[in-house]
């Protein structure tokens, strides 16, 4: 028995429902999932989300009764250009402008991927009348490139390699494309920033990998097999 529902919703406007998806302990609400807050900040900075975002950021943004993130580490599969990316970027601008956390660190597998991600989302942010004076500090050069808000959140950048945030603390990792990851030095590196922080969250997106994808397998089966009750899945993808 695992914590994974199996659901078959399919629209002609596009599957808004997960395959396979680790239930709600509870009812979700904007009182019980800061997902809800994240939407509205989406829509006020004129990049609202597709509704399968929407779903994905409601069920990634439930929280326990002491206020903590249900899940620690959550993994959502999508197919390749459905938008994976694009949700980092919001959940990104939003912890930093929004949820004024300490440290943010975004990783891709290669270093100019994981600037690309993060410049967007800086665009995104300083094209919009609500938030274009909300990053006084963006330093995009090769030597330690981030930004930060005048309350000294901070979002950095790596490479998954295994210097990935060593010797930092980091309140919401966000890791794009798992499937890159063939061994596990960089997700060893990344996830122990988080072992400081009460409330840190841990969000990967991938497309399906390979046989050497050991990393994205392994937490798709933590997920699955319902051991872990703080890891998590959202998982759009064909039944086996």
């Amino acid at each position: 028995m695992t914590t994974a529902t199996y659901a078959q919703s399919v629209d002609l406007t596009g599957v808004i429902l997960p395959s396979v998806y680790t239930p709600p302990l509870r009812e979700l609400t904007p009182d019980t999932s800061y997902g809800f807050d994240v939407i509205n900040f989406a829509e006020r900075i004129g990049h609202p989300l597709d509704p399968w975002q929407c779903w994905a950021v409601i069920h990634i943004g439930e929280l326990l009764p002491d206020g903590r993130p249900r899940f620690r580490k959550v993994l959502i599969l999508v197919a390749r250009q459905n938008g994976k990316s694009e949700l980092l970027k919001i959940i990104g601008l939003y912890f930093l402008i929004i949820g004024r956390v300490g440290q943010i660190l975004s990783m891709s597998n290669k270093f100019e991927y994981a600037r690309a991600l993060w410049s967007d989302a800086y665009k995104i942010a300083s094209r919009s009348e609500v938030t274009k004076d909300a990053i006084p500090i963006y330093r995009p050069g090769n030597n330690d490139p981030h930004m930060t808000t005048a309350d000294d959140a901070t979002w950095r950048i790596c490479a998954a390699n295994g210097d990935a945030g060593r010797s930092g603390s980091v309140d919401l990792l966000l890791i794009d494309e798992l499937r890159q990851h063939h061994n596990y030095e960089a997700w060893s590196a990344a996830l122990h920033t988080m072992n400081a922080r009460r409330k840190g969250q841990l969000i990967a997106t991938s497309s399906e990998g390979t046989a050497d994808s050991i990393v994205l397998d392994a937490l798709r089966k933590e997920a699955t097999g319902g051991k872990n009750k703080r890891t998590g899945i959202l998982a759009w993808q064909a039944h086996e």
